[in-house]
């Protein structure tokens, strides 16, 4: 046999080494790197030093005097988005949304020292502080643990505010008071519970019915003060004595322009924001008389106004972090503004650019050389309501809301991106689109492909009109999938296999996905001969055979059809799908389809550049992944295939526990209470669901923990009597 020359030798060498490298690489785990961008919620002031936030980025802004603001540091929780930051002695509660309250010592105010966490909330939008007491509240509940040892916050009590939605709640002589409404239909009513015992909560509470019906304006936000509940509703401004604790007594109440979403009371000065018209100040000295004293004029929405010294600092969302000087309320002046803080709805990325779509900036393109510092180029600032972006050959093609359109806009120069030319549905809206080589099919909702010639983007041609129908679509030279539903409600789904290039096209084969509230097929790639087919819960693999009909290969879904999967993209040998989170699915055998690893966090849109996925978070901006060795780590949650759903959740007197696929080897369900105690645990074989009989378990929250092959899931259960 020949031996082959040096050369061919080194080369299959090196080609070896680099496909070890390569694998390496890919086997490697995702890693958080950074998060850009994300609404600003949270306000919080403590000294010289203002705390606001990014999405889950915090920034340390240090009062320079005259006027004069600077950031001094920015630190990182981890966790997608923080909805509340209290600041109590020299100690910052955040409340973070999807996670509970993190506790920091400020002794040193630049960089925050963790201290612990709460343990077992789902999620707290609002922190009080009375003392040894923390209060969070979220939407519908409120916890309260004792924290006399900050290192560990114990859980001591939790209790029903229904339909709380906007998280109104304030404390005045140990009376948490919130707003509720009995049932859906109402009435409505200010609940106030006394915590003054807080092991032992005890009755009577203390309430009144402010509306005999749903249908009232609610209360966003609600303040005590001297003795005094501000509850607003609409745009009327009620005012309640709570001197008694076991009395809640209307006194009085003022008109404002538009509905208030939020209040602060310094000094008997009351900042209201009001929608659509800024902060109007007003001098509450005698409640009888309210007189107005001063108004900032802003017609953006303000998601939290702190008023602290001679400042009132304000969040904007998407619209940025903004401090006001109030000193003359005559003459307000804008002292500082942070605005890299826009909603990130859907992504698109290209060789090294990124093409974003925000709520305040449009279509944005960004340099994404530097990941840690991404460079704004040129954006398109109309093109705000995009949906759905797909690039081909220097141009973008993206389907807007309402989706009767598909704008076509060039970005050969990115610093100037053009609107250059639109798609129209002939038929209705556009329900799904795809490009294949320089022909853009347009499903439409009335049965129709529309097939658009578009070798020239600024010149897009009708080509052909085929009659077929589905909800989701996609094209590989003569292979067209469809998926479509069928049958009487609650239907059932199937995917359609198609052949020909033109008019009209011949059906092949049909294969039945199942019901919708499971198989609603989503979004369909073509890895011909693979097709992979994202449904409502997860993902199922096809195969095209040579006879062109449809060979089912695999599955993977997740149960609770509630949690509706968003995104699939599809890079070499990896399929990467986003629901709660990103599943990262090994596709190299799709007989055997197999997780390799879950990115924990909410995601709307996902896109792969390089060995880093950029993902689109709406109000929480974007977050960058990467599976390189210098990457800066997150705590991750690895697949471990231990899904499950306790239904119902909250639940009485039973609930049952339902398993994302059949247990096929021993495995432990234990329930703890929030001190640690079990008291409930059971073996399980074998089992797909398995009912648990909750009568004797007092209200409150659980903790339910799977085990199996040395893997552990756990979810929060609320027992509520």
């Amino acid at each position: 046999m020949k031996t082959p020359s040096l050369r061919l030798q080194i080369t299959l060498l090196t080609i070896i080494c680099f496909a070890f490298l390569a694998s390496v690489v890919q086997a490697q785990d995702y890693e958080f790197i950074v998060q850009h961008e994300g609404n600003a919620r949270a306000i919080g002031n403590y000294q010289n030093y203002t705390y606001f936030t990014q999405g889950g980025n915090i920034h340390v802004l240090e009062n320079l005097g005259d006027n004069e603001f600077s950031i001094v540091n920015t630190f990182r929780t981890n966790y997608t988005s923080i909805s509340g930051i209290t600041i109590d002695s020299n100690k910052m509660f955040i409340s973070v949304y999807s996670k509970g309250v993190l506790i920091y010592d400020l002794s040193d105010p630049t960089h925050p020292e963790f201290l612990s966490e709460s343990e077992g909330l789902q999620s707290a939008y609002r922190t009080i502080i009375t003392d040894t007491i923390l209060i969070a509240t979220d939407i519908d509940d409120a916890s309260w643990f004792n924290i006399s040892n900050l290192l560990q916050p114990e859980f001591m009590y939790w209790n029903s505010y229904d339909y709380n939605h906007y998280n109104a709640y304030a404390i005045n002589n140990d009376i948490l008071y919130g707003f509720m409404i009995a049932s859906y239909s109402g009435p409505q009513y200010l609940f106030g519970f006394n915590i003054r015992y807080p092991e032992a909560p005890y009755y009577p509470d203390v309430y009144l019915q402010i509306c005999d019906n749903w249908a009232c304006p609610t209360p966003w936000y609600i303040e005590a003060y001297n003795d005094m509940l501000f509850v607003p509703q609409g745009n009327s401004m009620k005012i309640y004595d709570i001197a008694n604790t076991d009395t809640i007594i209307y006194l009085t109440e003022f008109t404002v322009p538009n509905t208030i979403s939020h209040i602060s009371i310094e000094n008997d000065t009351a900042y209201l924001t009001i929608v659509d018209s800024g902060v109007f100040i007003y001098d509450i000295s005698d409640i009888y008389q309210v007189e107005q004293i001063g108004n900032y004029d802003e017609t953006q929405r303000f998601n939290n106004v702190k008023v602290y010294e001679d400042h009132f600092y304000c969040s904007l969302g998407s619209g940025g972090f903004r401090i006001v000087d109030k000193s003359d309320f005559q003459n307000f002046q804008d002292v500082y503004e942070f605005t890299k803080t826009d909603a990130v709805g859907e992504i698109c990325t290209h060789n090294n650019l990124g093409y974003f779509v925000m709520e305040e900036a449009g279509l944005q393109i960004v340099n994404l050389t530097d990941d840690l510092n991404p460079v704004d180029l040129g954006n398109i600032g109309s093109l705000s309501q995009i949906r759905n972006i797909k690039y081909h050959q220097n141009y973008l093609y993206c389907t807007e809301d309402p989706d009767s359109t598909i704008k076509i806009v060039d970005v050969f120069d990115s610093n100037n991106p053009q609107l250059v030319s639109e798609i129209i549905a002939e038929e209705k809206w556009v329900s799904d689109f795809c490009i294949d080589q320089d022909w853009l099919y347009l499903l439409d909702n009335n049965e129709t492909i529309e097939r658009y010639d578009i070798s020239v983007p600024e010149l897009p041609q009708l080509s052909r009109i085929f009659q077929e129908e589905g909800r989701a679509l996609d094209v590989s030279g003569i292979f067209f999938v469809m998926g479509d539903f069928f049958g009487d409600y609650p239907y059932e789904y199937k995917i359609k296999l198609l052949v020909g290039l033109n008019a009209p096209l011949q059906l092949k084969d049909e294969f039945i996905l199942g019901e919708a509230k499971v198989y609603g097929t989503e979004q369909i790639i073509i890895e011909y001969p693979f097709i992979y087919i994202r449904v409502r819960s997860g993902l199922v693999v096809l195969k095209i055979t040579p006879d062109k009909k449809l060979e089912y290969c695999d599955e993977l879904l997740w149960g609770a059809s509630n949690t509706i999967s968003k995104d699939m993209t599809i890079k070499d040998n990896y399929v990467y799908l986003s629901r709660i989170g990103i599943k990262i699915i090994d596709k190299t055998d799709p007989y055997n389809l197999e997780i390799t690893q879950t990115i924990a966090n909410y995601f709307r849109k996902i896109d792969i550049r390089n060995n880093h996925i950029y993902c689109a978070a709406t109000t929480n901006g974007y977050f960058i992944y990467g599976n390189d060795l210098t990457a800066e780590t997150e705590t991750k949650t690895k697949e471990s295939n231990l899904d499950f759903i306790c239904s119902p959740n909250p639940c009485s007197n039973s609930t049952t526990i339902i398993f994302s696929q059949n247990i096929g080897t021993k495995s432990k369900l234990e329930i703890y209470n929030l001190s640690g105690k079990v008291i409930f645990e059971v073996e399980i074989t074998n089992e797909k669901k398995i009912q648990v009989n909750t009568s004797d378990f007092s209200s409150g929250i659980y903790l339910v923990k799977y085990s199996s092959g040395g893997n552990i899931e756990t979810k929060k259960l609320v027992i509520s009597k």
